[in-house]
């Protein structure tokens, strides 16, 4: 068996996102499985976010240079890899979504340009390939072509069912809405369903978590709090968890996910979700989601009240294949194919 190695350099920035939930949540249940065979390389943090990212990119390049005649198994959970010639490190790559294909509004030319060199670099060089989701899976397959080994993992999902709940927002129920501010994630759709929502439901209040810009204030507009919302900013896991715990109902109107590691949290916690009709909303929570036109002139409010007010939870169909246990299962299952592959072993 090779050693094996997790890369943790991606997470230059502190208070990251769903890829950051991604990696802890893999890491903690791989340990146990490899023992003193799993290496977990982690970033020192850097002062302004020009050396935050410099320094990532950096680090992964040490990195394959400090295996670069190790016969051993390296995990990249975010896109970057830098191929050296004659190396025995095996690198695995984990796509999370093409977004910048999709909407490339949403990203600078120059960002752009680099991504694309980057997957293509995976396509050429990775020895394999983890998607998120078919729909990601789709999207690279259609864009680069077909890499040497690749697979479908869905993302590692962890919550706390037993934390204390938080039941009320000022003693009002609530629809949660967790999640950090991008164009992508269609706040000004979201908040037009939520007031379509709260005319047929006046006492529904809106609560929202994670980093918010001036862009977000300018939607947001006046006196949020007389708007039945409340922005609870960047706020530690746990205390999201018990958010939406408490909540009625989770909702998010996002254009592009990968996987949507919110949506899987509230459902494994027994949540009805309202989601966006989008590739990978129908894939993973058809089952257990209202979906709707993220784009639309007119929200159904009283259709969705109905929904979350008669729901009730028989399961997700995908809960057995989200636990860390399984998802680690499965990209040890892969790495270890990547490294025999290659060896021939």
């Amino acid at each position: 068996m090779p050693e094996f190695v997790l890369s943790m350099n991606f997470a230059h920035v502190p208070k990251s996102g769903g890829v950051i939930d991604f990696a802890d949540n893999l890491s903690i249940a791989m340990k146990p499985m490899l023992g003193d065979r799993l290496t977990i390389c982690r970033p020192r943090r850097r002062k302004g976010r020009k050396a935050q990212v410099l320094a990532r990119f950096l680090s992964e390049i040490a990195l394959e240079l400090r295996y670069w005649r190790t016969p051993a198994v390296a995990l990249f959970p975010n896109y970057f890899i830098f191929p050296l010639p004659f190396s025995k490190l095996r690198r695995v790559v984990v796509v999370h979504d093409l977004q910048f294909r999709h909407y490339p509004k949403y990203t600078s030319v120059l960002k752009r340009k680099f991504l694309d060199i980057c997957y293509g670099v995976v396509k050429r060089y990775a020895d394999g390939v983890a998607f998120i989701s078919a729909a990601s899976q789709r999207d690279f397959l259609s864009f680069y072509g077909m890499p040497r080994l690749q697979t479908v993992i869905y993302n590692p999902v962890c919550v706390d069912a037993t934390a204390q709940n938080e039941t009320s927002v000022s003693g009002a129920p609530y629809v949660i809405a967790n999640f950090h501010f991008y164009p992508h994630k269609n706040l000004q759709k979201l908040l037009e369903c939520f007031r379509a929502i709260r005319a047929v439901w006046p006492e529904l209040r809106l609560v929202l978590t994670g980093h918010r810009t001036p862009e977000f204030d300018l939607l947001l507009g006046p006196d949020p709090e007389l708007q039945g919302i409340d922005h609870r900013g960047f706020l530690p896991k746990n205390e999201v968890i018990r958010l939406v715990q408490g909540a009625n109902f989770f909702m998010s109107m996002s254009l592009f996910e990968g996987f949507n590691i919110s949506a899987a949290e509230a459902t494994l916690l027994g949540k009805p979700l309202v989601l966006s009709d989008i590739p990978v909303h129908r894939e993973l929570f058809a089952d257990v989601a209202l979906l709707v036109d993220p784009q639309s002139q007119s929200f159904a409010a009283k259709q969705i009240v109905e929904y979350v007010t008669r729901f009730e939870d028989r399961g997700w169909r995908h809960s057995a294949h989200v636990t860390p246990e399984y998802a680690a299962t499965e990209y040890v299952r892969l790495m270890t194919g990547a490294f025999a592959r290659k060896t021939g072993e």
